[in-house]
Parts: C-alpha cells; sequence; structure tokens
C-alpha cells in the first residue's frame, strides 16, 4: 500500500460511512462523494485506534466545500493521470438560485441529481470557451454573468473541481 504524506492531493475512492458521519468538523457544505479530491491536512493517530486521515476539500476561491477524517482504504493518491486538470464541467442550476460549475465531466444529469438535493437542471460538460459563449448568448453583458470571464478561467486552470455562486 502507498505511503499518504502530509498535503498530499488524494482521491476519494470509497465512503464506508454514511454521509453525515462525515461532518465531525460542522464546516461541510455538501458531503464527500466518491472521486472528489482533497488535500490530505493530518494524519490523526491514537494509541489502539485505527489511523485517520483528515482531508480538505476546496473550490478555487479557497472556501472549504467540505473537512473531513477518512481511513486508509478510502483514499487514494492521486496519480499523475489524475492529477491532469479536467478541461470540461456542467453547469449545475440549484432551486436554490445558486448555480455550480463541477469539473466532473464523467458524470451525466442524473448523477448531478443525486449529488445536490435541490438539483433543477444542468448544461455541458463544457469547455472554458463555450460555457463564456453561453454567458454571452444568455446573460449578454458580461457583468450580468453568474461568472466572469477571470472567474471561469481561474476555475479550469486549477485543480479545484467546484465553483458555486453561493
Amino acid at each position: 500500500m502507498t505511503t499518504l504524506e502530509q498535503y498530499q492531493l488524494v482521491r476519494i475512492k470509497k465512503l464506508l460511512q454514511s454521509s453525515n458521519e462525515y461532518d465531525g468538523w460542522r464546516l461541510n457544505r455538501r458531503p464527500p462523494w466518491v472521486g472528489d479530491i482533497g488535500t490530505l491536512i493530518e494524519l490523526l493517530h491514537a494509541d489502539d485506534m485505527p489511523d485517520r486521515y483528515m482531508v480538505e476539500c476546496t473550490e478555487t476561491n479557497g472556501f472549504t466545500v467540505w473537512l473531513s477524517d477518512f481511513h486508509r482504504d478510502e483514499l487514494e493518491p492521486l496519480t499523475e493521470v489524475q492529477k491532469a486538470i479536467p478541461d470540461r464541467a456542467h453547469l449545475v442550476f440549484r432551486r436554490s438560485g445558486s448555480l455550480v460549475l463541477i469539473k466532473r465531466p464523467d458524470v451525466d444529469w442524473r448523477e448531478l441529481q443525486d449529488m445536490y438535493p435541490d438539483y433543477l437542471a444542468s448544461l455541458g460538460p463544457w469547455n472554458a470557451d463555450e460555457l463564456a459563449s453561453y454567458f454571452a448568448d444568455d446573460y449578454t453583458d458580461e457583468s450580468r454573468w453568474p461568472f466572469s470571464r477571470k472567474e471561469i478561467g481561474d476555475f479550469f486552470a486549477s485543480s479545484g473541481h467546484e465553483l458555486s455562486t453561493e
């Protein structure tokens, strides 16, 4: 088994608990999902207890999406292939009125609906240019776009997987 190191990027490969068990720090905006990528913040070690790993997943703006503790079997180090930044994202419309960009081109609208309880609709997956073109057509003036051209560019250039208007 590969050793995990502090500040290493890891991927959630499976979840062994119910989603509410992953909010022990009471910071989560949503529960972790299989496929999420986060930074291993700390190794939690106590005598006679299995090691746990504190992992944080953030948006491109630095806001925490979730902070959770995991068993070693739930995590895998990010491979070089997985580190390649996805160049396509879904635009998710939520009943709350917020919008989310999520770099998960491998999922379809049914899986997105399961990820977001207040899912309304989604478009994509699109690259940054296609997304900007949609905003230009639908929202016209760039000052009215939900995400600026710079935010879109920064999002696609980052290792973050989610960007929200909330």
